[in-house]
């Protein structure tokens, strides 16, 4: 589960990605394009053409986990994340 208390950085991927990928998808767009250290205490954001859905990979040592926004509105993470 998301720790926002732990997450250092939040890296928002430019332009719209295929939110159709997979979790593993999305890791290696975020280490093949994106060049990015995948275990940071980051949170790496990912947004469809229509910029209406969005996605966030949180990755740990243990875990590897895919958020939707759906989920983020029923948690009220995003609340913890501005606050």
């Amino acid at each position: 589960m998301l720790n926002i208390d732990k997450v250092e950085k939040v890296y928002i991927a430019c332009g719209y990605k295929d939110l159709r990928k997979s979790i593993d998808g999305l890791v290696m767009i975020v280490q093949n394009s994106l060049k990015l250290n995948l275990f940071e205490k980051a949170l790496f954001v990912f947004c469809n053409k229509q910029m209406d859905k969005i996605k966030i990979l949180n990755v740990d040592e243990a875990t590897k986990e895919l958020i939707s926004k759906g989920e983020l509105m029923e948690n009220k993470l995003i609340k913890k994340m501005i606050n």
